[in-house]
């Protein structure tokens, strides 16, 4: 059985893959996605609780261990509509984290 970080989200090959480019909505979750990257600058690479989305500037360096589980679904799906693996491995790092405890 595969680790669950590997099943969540299943990539699609880009000729069968939704067409995000042209979406406001999917433009939004990608510029929103991106704001939100600083906030994973963090020692262990959990993100932290709170960044500024206008300046990227994290306000305190405490981490969300839940936010692990939701980002696979949430950046996974994200990376799979874009084809942009950047917000998957994002995600996997912190799966990573969370089962090495």
């Amino acid at each position: 059985m595969p680790p669950p970080a590997a099943c969540c989200v299943r990539f699609h090959s880009p000729q069968h893959r939704p067409d995000c480019e042209n979406t406001s909505s999917c433009l939004q979750a990608v510029d929103l996605t991106d704001r939100m990257l600083p906030a994973f600058d963090t020692p262990s690479g959990l993100p932290a609780l709170f960044v500024n989305l206008k300046t990227g500037a994290v306000e305190n360096s405490v981490t969300c261990t839940a936010c692990a589980g939701t980002l696979l679904l949430e950046f996974g799906l994200l990376s799979s509509l874009t084809g942009d693996p950047k917000y998957m491995d994002i995600a996997h790092r912190c799966a990573r984290v969370r089962t090495r405890g």
